[in-house]
C-alpha cells in the first residue's frame, strides 16, 4: 500500500509518520504491525526531540511489551539532507537491498520526496 500525506508545513504530518513508526512495533492485539520501519528524512524538519517524546511516551503506555531498546532497533532512521538528487535517486535505487537487510520492515516513511 502506498499512501501520500500532504499539506500545509506545520499541520502535523511528520507527527503522524512519527507515531505510525511506534505503533508499528506494537503487536496486532495492540493495533500494531508488529515489525520495523524505516524512515528517510530529506530535510530537517522531523524533531530528534519530539521524536524522543513520544517514544517515551509510547514506551510508558505499553510498558510490558515495548522498550526504548525495542525502539531503537526496531526503527531506523536516514538522515539525507544532504544530498542532491542524483544521490538521493542512488540512494532510492539501493533501497532495497536496505530493506531486506533489515528484518520484518513494515513500514517506509520518506519524509519528503519533493524536498
Amino acid at each position: 500500500m502506498v499512501t501520500e500525506i500532504s499539506g500545509e508545513s506545520g499541520t502535523g504530518k511528520t507527527q503522524i509518520c512519527m507515531q505510525l513508526m511506534l505503533q508499528a512495533l506494537l503487536p496486532p492485539s495492540k493495533r500494531g504491525l508488529q515489525g520495523g520501519s524505516y524512515y528517510i528524512s530529506t530535510h530537517k524538519s522531523m524533531s530528534e526531540v519530539r521524536f524522543d517524546e513520544l517514544k517515551e511516551s509510547y514506551c510508558t503506555r505499553y510498558a510490558k511489551i515495548l522498550t526504548p531498546k525495542i525502539v531503537e532497533s526496531g526503527i531506523t532512521i536516514a538522515h539525507l539532507t544532504d544530498k542532491n538528487k542524483d544521490e538521493l535517486m542512488l540512494y532510492v535505487d539501493d533501497l532495497k537491498r536496505k530493506l531486506e537487510a533489515k528484518e520484518n520492515i513494515r513500514v517506509l516513511i520518506i519524509d519528503s520526496i519533493t524536498a
